[in-house]
């Protein structure tokens, strides 16, 4: 849906524009003989006749942004918090205790594909992710006709074998689990990604600033793997070029593959300092 021009029910708001017509609507009211005096008048800023419009155009401002506001409400592209429960309502899809709105949404989008059958990859999907929130992600691969594995990532602070346990008894119920294709359910592999490289600096960068980014590395890589996800060096380099960086010199593929049933985390790591660059 990111793809998507935006609504055609929300309005562009401009307050000057607002403030324009208001400007004419008033001149207009008047005798045409007034107008050009008026006018001249109302180009005051201290004019407490500008003041009043000035006042009315933003009040209408905020008045058509709440316009706005209540319209998209009723897009789950757009609407949040409690907007987005009803919603979720409407497709018998509750929001799980303390899911955010942005993992809620794709949820809903899951369960509204889902709908179009049984057995479908938003199906599965869709059913995974309501579990708990610590299944993060999931994916579906066909490994032969008749035969289905679902992946499932799991939080890594969790208990991983109780709680793909927990996944493997949910899709076992009578009203859950489909007729027909054999699953087998397992856990996402987590492959390493080893990353070596040499920082250089700049003349006011500090001295320890290549083991910030090796402690920075993991949590930067863990925001952006995806199941299936692969790392690209382009990516690497652009998010590891902070403030303070001259120039990057890393050691590694120009693309590093994940599998379906894989995601990245960072591997042996190790930024060394190349300098002051010239």
């Amino acid at each position: 849906m990111t793809t998507l021009p935006p609504p055609k029910m929300l309005e562009q708001l401009d307050y000057e524009h607002i403030l324009a017509e208001r400007k004419t609507a008033f001149l207009n009211s008047l005798p045409v003989d007034q107008r050009d005096q008026v006018a001249a008048v109302l180009a005051l800023e201290s004019e407490p006749i500008t003041k009043l419009l000035q006042e009315s155009s933003y009040r209408e401002l905020v008045l058509r942004n709440r316009i706005n506001d209540a319209a998209v409400s009723n897009l789950i592209s757009f609407a949040q918090d409690t907007d987005l429960d009803f919603l979720g309502q409407l497709f018998e899809a509750p929001r799980l205790p303390g899911e955010l709105d942005e993992r809620y949404r794709e949820r809903l989008l899951l369960r509204i594909a889902a709908m179009a059958g049984m057995g479908t990859r938003e199906y599965y999907l869709f059913h995974a992710l309501s579990i708990s929130l610590h299944v993060t992600a999931a994916e579906v691969i066909r490994t032969a006709p008749g035969y289905i594995d679902l992946v499932v990532r799991l939080a890594d602070s969790q208990n991983q074998h109780d709680l793909l346990q927990q996944v493997k008894i949910y899709f076992l119920q009578d009203h859950i689990k489909i007729l027909g294709p054999a699953l087998n359910i397992r856990a996402a592999i987590a492959k390493p990604v080893n990353l070596t490289g040499t920082v250089y600096r700049l003349q006011s960068s500090p001295v320890n600033l290549a083991e910030q980014l090796q402690q920075s590395w993991p949590s930067l890589l863990a925001q952006h793997a995806k199941l299936g996800q692969s790392i690209a060096k382009t990516w690497a380099v652009k998010t590891l070029h902070i403030d303070g960086v001259a120039r990057l010199e890393l050691d590694m593929a120009d693309v590093i593959a994940i599998n379906s049933d894989e995601y990245a985390v960072a591997g042996n790591t190790q930024f060394t300092d190349g300098g002051v660059a010239w």
